[in-house]
């Protein structure tokens, strides 16, 4: 994908238009005209009035693009990984969508979502073809397993209808056609855990609170590639070629707070830098007694993430962590778990190691911790 160009004031935006002509000059341009002609010079009144407010805002637009500070600000604004992310965000409406059809039964709207997000998925793997061997995680770069999840879901939900309707020939059949479908989801899966890059894994995590160490914006991880994947024209305008390990490095896909950057068009915010850019830097303290202000704007963030963990990074929703083949970790403040310090102590006389905590009179699985108030099952 070509780079976004800088743009520059145009003169011809700053020549007066027929809406800034004298008032006198209006007033004989409309004399002698009928009275019942008046409401159609309103409308082109008003057609000028909207034309000549987005010049300027063109114009404003143009003038925040062309400054030089700004253009170093955001150099490394990426409108391939946004496309990304998006292309993602319509996977998980869609897989949404698919899993209200079934379970309302509605399988005429079940077919047209499934061919949809069949849609969706070509113009991502025609997207990651453009990135090259690079794009992804290590697994997740060459795992076609996650295309598959549309695929079972109808099948067992069309199996059931079968079964139910007491069509066991086409249930069979159906039933058959699943063993074949979840046998080539594991050889997928399989083949993706051969995949070897040099590159070392990523240091940061999904969801994880970063700052860029020179330019100072804030944003939280969302994705990576295991090397620099857009074009030529964009490595010249972002400087990659005076990193320090080029672009054989991580790249991390970064949703910048909105706070952070100025407005750019009609994209929100989505930065591709590489790790040695970045550093550390979660936006909320819990254990300390004045919290930092942990707020993040960015309106992927609630589509992407779950919320804030006991670090003040984001926990990442379970169809991102899928994407990049990562295991959920739950991360609590201190003294958020009301019986992290009691297992030992339970463990002795209390209910038998299990990790339940005192008095919680439920039946979670061995070791499992829970957020209270939330159902942490649903979050599997």
């Amino acid at each position: 994908m070509q780079a976004t160009a800088v743009l520059k004031p145009c003169t011809a935006c700053f020549r007066p238009g027929p809406a800034a002509q004298p008032p006198a000059r209006a007033g004989r341009a409309l004399a002698g005209r009928k009275p019942a002609s008046r409401s159609k010079a309103a409308g082109r009144s008003a057609g000028a009035g909207r034309a000549q407010r987005d010049s300027r805002r063109r114009s404003r637009l143009a003038a925040v693009q062309w400054d030089p500070a700004i253009e170093a600000l955001t150099a490394e604004r990426s409108l391939l990984i946004n496309k990304e992310v998006v292309l993602f965000l319509f996977q998980l409406e869609m897989d949404s969508q698919l899993q209200r059809a079934l379970t309302y039964e509605n399988f005429d709207a079940a077919r047209e979502v499934r061919a949809r997000r069949q849609q969706v998925d070509s113009a991502l793997r025609e997207l990651q073809e453009i990135k090259g061997p690079g794009c992804g995680a290590r697994v997740a770069g060459r795992s076609d397993a996650v295309e598959y999840a549309p695929q079972i879901m109808t099948l067992k939900a069309q199996m059931a209808e079968a079964a139910a309707a007491e069509k066991y020939d086409e249930a069979a059949a159906l039933r058959d056609r699943l063993r074949e479908v979840e046998a080539a989801a594991a050889e997928a899966a399989d083949a993706a855990a051969q995949y070897l890059c040099p590159v070392e894994e990523p240091k940061f995590a999904l969801g994880e609170m970063i700052l860029h160490s020179s330019k100072g914006y804030r944003g939280v991880v969302c994705g990576w590639d295991l090397a620099c994947c857009e074009s030529e024209e964009w490595q010249a305008a972002a400087g990659v070629s005076s990193l320090q390990l080029g672009m054989d490095q991580v790249f991390y896909h970064v949703l910048v707070d909105a706070r952070d950057w100025p407005p750019g068009g009609d994209h929100p915010p989505v930065a591709y830098v590489a790790e040695e850019l970045l550093t550390g830097g979660s936006s909320v303290d819990f254990a300390a007694e004045a919290p930092l202000d942990g707020s993040f704007e960015h309106p992927y963030s609630y589509l992407l993430f779950l919320g804030a963990d006991g670090q003040g990074n984001m926990v990442p929703c379970r169809q991102l962590r899928d994407k990049y083949c990562v295991e959920r970790r739950d991360v609590y403040s201190a003294g958020e778990s009301r019986w992290e310090e009691e297992d030992d102590e339970e463990g002795e006389d209390g209910d038998g190691g299990n990790g339940r905590g005192p008095g919680s009179g439920d039946d979670s699985p061995a070791g499992q911790r829970r957020i209270p108030g939330i159902d942490m099952s649903s979050l599997d």
